[in-house]
């Protein structure tokens, strides 16, 4: 690279790349109106590849911020009241770090300060400037994630890696140590026959002698008989004949809750809907189906909640695009004329399944989706929800969520999901059949 080239990006805001910080959760910037510094925001974040959600209000900022977890909080105002209501409500509402930009009295910025600001800055920064002070905030507060999962959760079984607890039908268990960690091994392989020596060695580390599977067989058979719910037709985990045990229920990964508490969600209908959800309802289009689903990836685009949302439908052996919203170029020629029902297509198993797919990091490849994988993974996507659309008892389609997040969705972007195919499914049934 040139030295000129050098320094006119190190002018930039972002440009140097020793000053790079790669965000997981979107830049929420509050403002009261349009303004030179929510404009310099946006270049910033345009440069380094932040998503950037706009906000009117604390109301506005407080719905981005519950449907996922944002990187940072920024408040663009020369009102003092506005600064200091909209600080005071984002430092409760979420711990991201929060900076109030604007041409405020010394004593407004001692205050914001004071409610919980991180950063407190005049109007009117050289762009590189206030990049530079950000960027250092940003990393003082590490606020680059990992890709952590939190919770497994499948039908009426609800596991909680960090607390190491689990919940069946909303009651805690008492696992043994050694149950616990063969619960979430099983959990980790949904739908895969393992063998028992593989589960073995993983486990205890052995070889894999005749003690070691009998002891196997034992751990097994006191875990199913602990996580067997009433009235259930089939086990969560049957034994493979000849070749070892396999958990047979769709499992969703979950990411930790938006407000990083220790909440245990018992389902995820019991789960605190965001009130979005009512304000989504209340407006959704019913006179066309294209319409309705143009609408709800929208929202799910615009609300933050994820990068990418598209909407299918089964039909002939393919599933066709019916809307979608943030995906490129590349990915709407890749859908064009409709993509064959395989099973390498994570939203085909969930069609299968009935039952919502999740995919932590798509970009790893375990999980056999080679099709979702091509698909996404080189537009820089990384956790996946793909949820069934019902008409009658049958998948009329499908929902799917995409971001460039490296953390998996939590447990509110994944309600939200499931609560925007709900409502579809609303207007792709007959009237009649509402009417019973």
């Amino acid at each position: 690279m040139r030295a000129d080239t050098q320094a006119q990006r190190a002018q930039e805001p972002g440009g140097d790349p020793r000053r790079e910080v790669r965000l997981d959760g979107p830049v929420v910037v509050v403002a009261d109106g349009a303004r030179p510094d929510a404009e310099a925001l946006a270049l910033l974040a345009g440069r380094e590849r932040w998503r950037l959600v706009e906000a009117s209000g604390a109301d506005a900022a407080r719905r981005a911020t519950s449907l996922r977890r944002a990187s940072l909080v920024a408040v663009v105002t020369d009102d003092p009241r506005f600064a200091v209501e909209v600080t005071r409500a984002m430092c409760r509402a979420c711990d991201a770090p929060v900076i109030v930009l604007g041409d405020l009295d010394p004593m407004v910025r001692v205050r914001v300060l004071t409610d919980g600001a991180d950063l407190a800055l005049p109007t009117g920064l050289d762009p590189s400037a206030l990049g530079a002070q950000i960027i250092a905030l940003l990393r003082r507060v590490s606020d680059t994630w990992e890709p952590t999962v939190r919770y497994l959760s499948a039908a009426e079984l609800h596991v909680d890696l960090w607390a190491r607890t689990c919940l069946l039908d909303g009651a805690e268990l008492a696992l043994s140590p050694t149950e616990f960690r063969l619960l979430v091994y099983l959990m980790h392989h949904p739908h895969r026959a393992l063998p028992r020596l593989r589960i073995v060695r993983t486990l205890w580390g052995n070889a894999g002698g005749p003690g070691d599977t009998n002891a196997l067989r034992i751990q097994i058979s006191r875990l199913r008989h602990k996580i067997t719910a009433a009235g259930r037709p089939t086990p969560l985990i049957r034994a493979v004949r000849g070749v070892g045990y396999e958990f047979t229920e769709n499992v969703l990964e979950m990411g930790d809750d938006v407000g990083g508490g220790a909440a245990r969600p018992t389902s995820l209908t019991s789960l605190t809907m965001p009130r979005t959800v009512l304000d989504v309802a209340r407006r959704l289009p019913r006179a066309s189906q294209t319409a309705a689903a143009e609408f709800l990836t929208t929202t799910l685009v615009t609300s933050a909640a994820c990068d990418a949302a598209a909407i299918f439908r089964r039909g002939g052996g393919h599933m066709h695009l019916v809307a979608e919203r943030g995906n490129t170029a590349r990915w709407r020629e890749l859908m064009a004329g409709g993509v064959p029902l395989r099973s390498s297509f994570a939203q085909v198993h969930a069609f299968e399944t009935n039952q919502p797919t999740q995919i932590a990091d798509i970009v790893g490849g375990a999980h056999g989706y080679r099709e979702t994988t091509r698909a996404l993974a080189a537009d820089g996507f990384h956790s996946c929800l793909f949820v069934p659309i019902f008409n009658g008892p049958t998948a009329w389609g499908g929902l799917g969520l995409a971001s460039r997040s490296r953390r998996p969705l939590d447990p509110a972007v994944t309600t939200f999901g499931v609560a925007i195919a709900a409502m579809f499914s609303l207007v792709i049934r007959p009237a009649s059949d509402l009417a019973g």
